[in-house]
């Protein structure tokens, strides 16, 4: 049997500063997700899921998810490995229930090059102007953007400036 992950999106955690990419899994109501076999979840074949883990109600469909967290390190070489530099990347996520039913899922990660704030796959000056027009702004706050955002500290300030600064005229081949 093959289900779908509950979200189309992996994303990486905000809260983690960047230690891991979730992906949140839910499976038909006639399945309890409190039955995964968490050691069966695998990423690409390659990545193992991490044992910590949270059963919620993420999309708020009265179905419940099974948060699950895969090393981001991981998961960056695997794209690596890929040679992905940019854009779209479907990944797959495996697993099992305790009596054995099967179910796998995809996702997507959005790649981008450091500093291209904008996915154009270069970093110039549009770049600037959108961490320049957040600058200040930090979690909570309306205008904070986690992915303008690029140390990943909680706050978009002169730092996240200077690192598209050192990026400056890169751009994908």
């Amino acid at each position: 049997m093959h289900w779908h992950l509950a979200s189309n999106k992996l994303k990486q955690n905000p809260e983690g500063k960047g230690d891991w990419v979730e992906a949140f899994i839910e499976l038909p109501e006639d399945y309890n997700i409190s039955k995964t076999e968490i050691s069966t979840v695998i990423l690409n074949d390659t990545i193992h899921a991490e044992q910590t883990t949270a059963i919620g109600d993420y999309d708020n469909d009265s179905i419940q998810d099974l948060m699950v967290r895969f090393n981001r390190t991981d998961v960056s070489q695997l794209i690596m490995d890929a040679d992905v530099t940019s854009g779209n990347v479907t990944l797959t996520i495996t697993g099992s229930l305790y009596d054995s039913t099967l179910f796998e899922g995809t996702g997507i990660i959005r790649v981008r090059m450091p500093g291209d704030v904008n996915f154009d796959g270069k970093v110039d000056v549009m770049d600037a102007i959108q961490v320049s027009n957040a600058f200040g702004a930090s979690e909570g706050d309306h205008n904070y953007d986690p992915l303008l955002d690029l140390n990943q500290d909680g706050k978009i300030n002169v730092l996240d400036i200077i690192l598209v600064a050192r990026r400056f005229g890169q751009h994908e081949p």
